[in-house]
C-alpha cells in the first residue's frame, strides 16, 4: 500500500474504497487474451540518429503520413506537413487528429527535440516568465517533459493512428568493469536523472538507432568506407529496441524503398510465426 513518507499515513483510504465498492458498479475485469497487433504501421516507434542521416527520408515513405514538423527540416521532402511552431498548436492538432474525419494512418513527430522547446516555452509562459532559465531551477525542464510524455502518449494510444517520433543522438560515457565508454541514446533536453528518456523507451514498441556502419572498401582497397543503418538490437554500446522480434537486428537506411522493407520484414517474420503456432 502507498503511504505518505512525510506523515505516516496511508495516502489510499482502504475503508472508504471497500464502502464505495459495496454501493457502487464494478466493471469487469477481462476474461479473455488480447491479440497482438498485426499491422506493422500500428507499433509506436522511435527512430534516432545524428542529423542528416535519414530519419526523416525514411519517415516520409510511410503511406498517408501526417508530419507535424517543430524543426524546418523538411523542405526537401514530399510530405503532409503541419508547422508546429507553438504548443497549444500541438495539443490542438492532437484534438483533430483524434476526432477524425481524415484520412491519416500515421503521426510523425519531426522531431522531438523541438516539441521539447515549445513545451518549455510554454512552461515558462505559464509560470510568468520570459525564458525557462528564469523558472525555479529544473522545475521549467521538469514540467517541459512531463508536457511532452503526456502528449507523445496520448498520440500512441490513438486507435487506428500509428505513431513514430523522430530524435537527435546523444552520447554518455558509460562506466564498465573495464573502464569508460561511449554509449548512444536519444537526446532529450536537461535529462539529469534520464527519466524522460527511460519513460520514452518503455512505452516505445520499437526505438530505431540509426548511425554510420564501417565497413571494408569494395575491391580490395585499404581503408573503409561508410554505410548508413538502422538498428533494432540493444547492446552495450547502444539503446534499441524491437519488442515484437519480427524487424531484423540491423537493416540498410535507404533513401528509397527503406521503410517498405523493414515492414516486409515485419509482415513475413510474422506470418511465419502464425504458421508455426497453427502447426502448418
Amino acid at each position: 500500500m502507498p503511504h505518505n513518507l512525510y506523515q505516516g499515513k496511508p495516502t489510499w483510504d482502504v475503508s472508504r474504497e471497500n464502502e464505495s465498492l459495496r454501493g457502487g458498479i464494478v466493471m469487469p475485469l477481462p476474461t479473455k487474451r488480447t491479440d497482438p497487433l498485426v499491422r506493422f504501421e500500428d507499433y509506436t516507434k522511435i527512430i534516432y540518429g545524428p542529423p542528416g542521416i535519414g530519419k526523416s527520408t525514411w519517415c516520409s515513405q510511410i503511406e498517408n503520413a501526417l508530419f507535424l514538423g517543430t524543426d524546418p527540416g523538411l523542405k526537401a521532402l514530399s510530405v503532409y506537413l503541419e508547422i508546429i511552431d507553438d504548443w497549444d498548436k500541438a495539443q490542438a492538432k492532437y484534438r483533430e487528429i483524434k476526432v477524425g474525419g481524415h484520412f491519416y494512418t500515421t503521426v510523425v513527430i519531426d522531431d522531438l527535440g523541438g516539441l521539447q522547446r515549445l513545451a518549455l516555452k510554454k512552461a515558462a509562459k505559464d509560470a510568468g516568465k520570459p525564458h525557462p532559465i528564469d523558472v525555479k531551477f529544473r522545475e521549467a525542464y521538469t514540467k517541459a517533459n512531463d508536457m511532452v510524455l503526456d502528449l507523445v502518449r496520448a498520440f500512441a494510444q490513438l486507435e487506428g493512428i500509428g505513431l513514430v517520433v523522430t530524435a537527435h543522438d546523444r552520447i554518455e560515457e558509460m562506466q564498465g568493469s573495464t573502464g569508460p565508454y561511449d554509449r548512444k541514446t536519444i537526446g532529450v533536453i536537461d535529462d539529469k536523472k534520464r527519466m524522460a528518456e527511460i519513460n520514452l523507451i518503455g512505452f516505445a514498441d520499437m526505438v530505431l538507432c540509426c548511425e554510420l556502419k564501417r565497413i571494408p572498401k569494395e575491391g580490395g582497397d585499404q581503408g573503409f568506407d561508410f554505410k548508413r543503418v538502422i538498428r533494432t538490437a540493444p547492446s552495450p554500446y547502444l539503446v534499441a529496441k524491437d519488442r515484437t522480434g519480427f524487424v531484423p537486428d540491423e537493416i540498410d537506411l535507404k533513401e528509397e524503398g527503406g521503410y517498405q522493407f523493414v515492414k516486409d520484414a515485419f509482415e513475413e517474420n510474422l506470418t511465419a510465426k502464425s504458421r508455426e503456432s497453427a502447426g502448418e
